[in-house]
């Protein structure tokens, strides 16, 4: 799960790649852009690129890390932790293998 200050930040970010885009399109040339929003040019470029590109100016999908664990294992745990809180590692442990 993402934080949620990553998420304020990603929609910001959102917005104004919005806003480089429909600049853009309305045929601001890029360094103008980037005078006009305090920006590199090469930033405006690279979203204006991305944004033709893909048709869109949100992020690409990431594959990231694949999970180690299964939801139905992460529950388990949970689900033993939860009813006893001040469980040792080892008494969790024991009880995971005990399943």
């Amino acid at each position: 799960m993402t934080p949620p200050h990553n998420d304020k930040k990603a929609s910001k970010r959102q917005e104004q790649n919005r806003e480089i885009a429909l600049l853009s399109d309305l045929g601001l040339p890029a360094e103008q852009i980037a005078r006009k929003r305090e920006l590199a040019p090469s930033t405006v470029r690279g979203v204006i690129k991305r944004y033709r590109e893909r048709g869109t100016v949100g992020d690409a999908a990431r594959s990231g890390r694949p999970k180690k664990i299964t939801s139905r294992f992460q529950q388990q745990v949970e689900d033993i932790v939860l009813a006893n809180p001040h469980a040792s590692l080892s008494e969790i442990t024991d009880n995971l293998h005990n399943l």
